[in-house]
């Protein structure tokens, strides 16, 4: 139920999109409903599946601010829900500044569009994210006041905004723009795994070269109109990107990057308009036919990729539950072993095992949290995962007490030969 309540989001998210950018060529509407679905993002957020539906609901209620903002005039309200969406999740900060990027470029397009009220628009706009960034800092301050607590400290949650020089603000500034032009590969926040990095960079060269048509053509409808056009492309890559502004990028993993997929909605959309331009209907029909393989080619890149995810979580599931199993095994079948003995684990999250196996045919898989098998058996939890999984919920010791002892000392390190032994009573494994 929760993926299909999250996958539902998505799709009324992607649906108030296609209303808020007025897209209209089907393989297009078709397309933003399916890559926001088959993005690394989702993928990596289904690992978590008893979050994802309230993220999914926060993004449905960020775009249905952004479309009150954008659509209604209802700056308030609109502001509002945005809070209340980037309350629930930081991150979807990128989103909101993307969809609101993208539709101010969609409305400089329009040659019926006077330079004044584009200006008046975009002052809207910007006084919008004031607004809401305002509303949830007050709200955020007054319910952390209300039951006494305070953030977490998780990825630099707590720090935003706070401790940091203009001159660090600057390199991220860079950072999320050399990101846009190269991303970063074997990172846990790169969302142009396989082919899609191809893909993505031969798009990137059309994207320019169409955005560049368009920004001449508004140039000559009005200039400026045409200053604000150049500028508004200039901050697409900050605004896909604004996450590595928002906070140091060693902090980013792949749950913080859904604003890198508008991207691809702000390049069908760019594709389409300059469709429209077209006068020969025979031109219009191969691009069309060309858009549709293009992007279907990428969806089912996505898709593959996001399967490779699922299959590598099954293996090392099994592989971590079998090892786990061995363990419990061995623990049980140590001389001496008694069911009412402490264990004590020492040096947890520390084993070193030559015989783990990597699976190097899936080791291109960074996002999280689709790691190997080592990531999970030194993971803080495996304790909490050996119990649910294996049932083996023993007492256990104090590890303090044992450092030293000459006993202990004298032991190897699991998994080799003398590495679990009883000493005083208590069951002790050495990692």
């Amino acid at each position: 139920m929760n993926g299909l309540f999250s996958i539902a989001c998505i799709g009324i998210a992607a649906v108030l999109i296609v209303y808020l950018l007025e897209i209209n060529l089907d393989i297009a509407c078709i397309f933003v409903g399916a890559i926001m679905v088959v993005f690394p993002m989702i993928t990596s957020l289904f690992s978590y599946m008893f979050t994802a539906p309230f993220y999914m609901l926060a993004l449905c209620v960020s775009v249905c601010g952004v479309v009150l903002v954008c659509k209604r005039k209802r700056m308030i309200a609109g502001a509002i829900l945005i809070a209340c969406a980037i309350g629930v999740y930081q991150a979807f900060i990128p989103v909101v500044l993307s969809l609101m990027l993208m539709y101010f470029i969609k409305l400089l397009m329009y040659e019926n569009v006077e330079a004044k009220e584009a200006f008046s628009k975009m002052l809207m706009l910007l006084g919008s994210c004031v607004l809401f960034m305002a509303i949830y800092l007050i709200m955020n301050k007054i319910f952390l006041n209300i039951y006494d607590v305070e953030l977490t400290s998780y990825q630099g949650i707590s720090t935003m905004g706070a401790g940091t020089s203009a001159t660090e603000y600057i390199e991220r500034i860079g950072y999320a723009y050399k990101d846009f032009i190269f991303p970063t590969k074997d990172t846990s926040y790169n969302m142009y795994p396989m082919n899609t990095y191809k893909w993505y960079m031969i798009s990137l060269v059309i994207m320019l070269v169409l955005l560049i048509h368009r920004c001449i053509r508004v140039f000559k409808n009005n200039k400026l109109k045409g200053i604000m056009f150049v500028v508004a492309a200039l901050c697409i890559p900050l605004a896909v990107n604004f996450i590595f502004v928002m906070v140091d990028p060693i902090y980013v993993h792949s749950l913080m990057t859904y604003g890198q997929v508008f991207y691809y909605v702000l390049f069908v959309l760019i594709v389409e308009q300059t469709m429209s331009l077209l006068s020969s209907e025979k031109v219009k029909k191969y691009l069309n036919i060309a858009v549709i393989i293009s992007t279907m080619l990428l969806v089912i890149m996505y898709a593959r990729f996001d399967n490779q995810c699922y299959l590598k979580a099954t293996f090392v599931r099994e592989e971590v539950n079998t090892y786990m199993t061995t363990l419990v095994t061995q623990i049980k079948s140590t001389d001496g072993y008694k069911d009412e003995y402490p264990v004590v684990f020492m040096n947890q999250c520390n084993i070193q095992d030559m015989t783990v196996y990597d699976m190097p045919e899936l080791s291109h898989i960074n996002i999280i949290t689709y790691a190997d098998m080592e990531g999970y058996i030194n993971s803080y939890v495996w304790t909490i995962y050996m119990n649910r999984w294996c049932g083996y919920n023993p007492i256990q010791g104090d590890p303090s007490l044992f450092y030293g002892l000459p006993e202990y000392e004298e032991m190897p390190h699991y998994p080799d030969d003398g590495s679990i032994k009883v000493i005083d009573e208590t069951v002790v494994v050495k990692f």
